[in-house]
Protein backbone atom coordinates (compact mmCIF):
# COMPACT_ATOMS: atom_id res chain seq x y z
CA UNK A 1 0.00 0.00 0.00
CA UNK A 2 1.32 3.29 -0.90
CA UNK A 3 0.45 6.71 1.79
CA UNK A 4 0.53 10.08 -0.30
CA UNK A 5 1.25 13.17 1.65
CA UNK A 6 -2.70 14.16 0.58
CA UNK A 7 -3.67 11.36 3.16
CA UNK A 8 -2.51 12.87 6.01
CA UNK A 9 -3.87 15.74 7.90
CA UNK A 10 -2.12 19.63 7.46
CA UNK A 11 -0.47 21.03 10.29
CA UNK A 12 -2.09 23.53 11.60
CA UNK A 13 -0.18 27.42 12.48
CA UNK A 14 1.67 27.47 15.55
CA UNK A 15 4.10 30.30 17.28
CA UNK A 16 7.56 29.99 16.05
CA UNK A 17 9.64 27.60 17.80
CA UNK A 18 13.12 28.01 15.98
CA UNK A 19 14.90 26.87 13.42
CA UNK A 20 15.36 24.09 14.06
CA UNK A 21 11.92 22.60 15.38
CA UNK A 22 8.59 21.87 13.33
CA UNK A 23 4.92 21.02 15.30
CA UNK A 24 2.00 19.23 13.75
CA UNK A 25 -0.50 16.70 14.20
CA UNK A 26 -0.79 13.46 13.50
CA UNK A 27 -3.93 11.58 14.55
CA UNK A 28 -4.58 13.58 17.38
CA UNK A 29 -1.39 13.35 18.90
CA UNK A 30 1.10 16.65 18.96
CA UNK A 31 4.28 16.70 17.88
CA UNK A 32 7.39 18.94 18.05
CA UNK A 33 9.84 17.16 15.31
CA UNK A 34 13.29 18.54 16.31
CA UNK A 35 15.28 18.49 13.25
CA UNK A 36 14.25 18.60 9.20
CA UNK A 37 10.77 17.75 8.52
CA UNK A 38 12.72 15.07 6.11
CA UNK A 39 13.52 11.84 6.86
CA UNK A 40 17.27 10.79 6.85
CA UNK A 41 18.09 9.21 3.42
CA UNK A 42 19.43 6.15 5.40
CA UNK A 43 15.70 5.72 6.29
CA UNK A 44 14.70 5.08 2.59
CA UNK A 45 14.47 1.03 2.65
CA UNK A 46 12.39 1.39 5.56
CA UNK A 47 9.84 3.10 3.41
CA UNK A 48 10.18 1.11 0.24
CA UNK A 49 6.61 1.41 -0.81
CA UNK A 50 5.74 5.13 -0.06
CA UNK A 51 6.77 8.31 -1.75
CA UNK A 52 9.79 8.88 0.32
CA UNK A 53 10.56 12.82 -0.74
CA UNK A 54 6.54 13.64 0.55
CA UNK A 55 7.65 11.97 3.57
CA UNK A 56 7.36 14.70 6.80
CA UNK A 57 8.46 13.65 10.32
CA UNK A 58 5.70 15.84 12.33
CA UNK A 59 2.75 15.50 9.79
CA UNK A 60 3.59 11.53 9.61
CA UNK A 61 4.89 10.83 12.93
CA UNK A 62 2.56 8.11 14.06
CA UNK A 63 3.06 6.55 10.75
CA UNK A 64 6.85 6.96 10.93
CA UNK A 65 7.31 5.93 14.81
CA UNK A 66 5.52 2.72 14.29
CA UNK A 67 7.49 1.99 10.60
CA UNK A 68 11.34 2.75 12.69
CA UNK A 69 9.94 1.12 15.82
CA UNK A 70 8.54 -2.19 13.91
CA UNK A 71 11.69 -2.61 11.23
CA UNK A 72 14.55 0.46 11.67
CA UNK A 73 17.92 -0.72 12.54
CA UNK A 74 19.99 0.59 15.42
CA UNK A 75 20.95 3.57 13.41
CA UNK A 76 17.25 4.52 12.67
CA UNK A 77 16.30 3.83 16.42
CA UNK A 78 18.83 6.40 17.43
CA UNK A 79 17.33 8.84 14.86
CA UNK A 80 14.07 8.13 16.08
CA UNK A 81 15.17 9.23 19.92
CA UNK A 82 16.74 12.19 19.04
CA UNK A 83 13.65 13.44 16.66
CA UNK A 84 10.61 12.77 18.76
CA UNK A 85 12.11 11.54 22.56
CA UNK A 86 11.56 8.69 24.25
CA UNK A 87 8.47 10.29 26.28
CA UNK A 88 7.06 9.92 22.42
CA UNK A 89 7.30 6.80 21.81
CA UNK A 90 6.32 5.52 24.92
CA UNK A 91 3.07 6.99 24.46
CA UNK A 92 2.84 5.72 20.89
CA UNK A 93 3.86 2.15 22.47
CA UNK A 94 0.94 2.88 24.71
CA UNK A 95 -1.20 3.98 22.61
CA UNK A 96 -1.26 1.03 19.99
CA UNK A 97 -0.52 -0.99 23.20
CA UNK A 98 2.76 -2.95 21.75
CA UNK A 99 0.76 -3.82 18.38
CA UNK A 100 2.98 -3.73 15.26
CA UNK A 101 5.96 -4.90 17.57
CA UNK A 102 6.88 -8.08 18.46
CA UNK A 103 6.57 -9.20 22.03
CA UNK A 104 10.34 -9.33 22.57
CA UNK A 105 10.27 -5.66 21.05
CA UNK A 106 7.72 -4.29 23.45
CA UNK A 107 9.57 -6.14 26.24
CA UNK A 108 12.83 -4.31 25.08
CA UNK A 109 11.48 -1.13 25.28
CA UNK A 110 9.72 -1.66 28.51
CA UNK A 111 13.34 -1.85 29.46
CA UNK A 112 14.74 0.93 27.73
CA UNK A 113 11.71 3.87 28.25
CA UNK A 114 9.96 1.72 31.12
CA UNK A 115 6.81 1.17 30.05
CA UNK A 116 4.29 0.02 32.68
CA UNK A 117 5.26 -3.99 33.25
CA UNK A 118 1.31 -4.39 34.28
CA UNK A 119 0.36 -2.95 30.82
CA UNK A 120 3.49 -4.87 29.01
CA UNK A 121 1.81 -8.20 30.32
CA UNK A 122 -1.35 -7.54 29.72
CA UNK A 123 -1.01 -6.51 26.20
CA UNK A 124 1.18 -10.06 25.30
CA UNK A 125 -1.14 -11.98 26.72
CA UNK A 126 -3.88 -10.98 24.78
CA UNK A 127 -5.29 -13.74 22.37
CA UNK A 128 -4.75 -11.58 19.13
CA UNK A 129 -1.24 -11.28 19.74
CA UNK A 130 -0.84 -14.74 21.26
CA UNK A 131 -2.80 -16.11 17.94
CA UNK A 132 -0.62 -13.57 15.80
CA UNK A 133 2.59 -15.09 16.98
CA UNK A 134 1.49 -18.59 17.04
CA UNK A 135 1.73 -19.14 20.89
CA UNK A 136 -1.85 -19.80 21.44
CA UNK A 137 -2.90 -23.20 23.00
Amino acid sequence: MTFAASQFAPVPDFPDLGADAVRGYDEGMEVVARVSTSLPESLRPLFWDCDFARLDAARQCNFVIGRVLASGPLDAIRWLRRTYGDDMIRDWIIRHRGRQLSSQQVRFWEAIIGLPAEDVQQWLAEPERRLWEGSLG
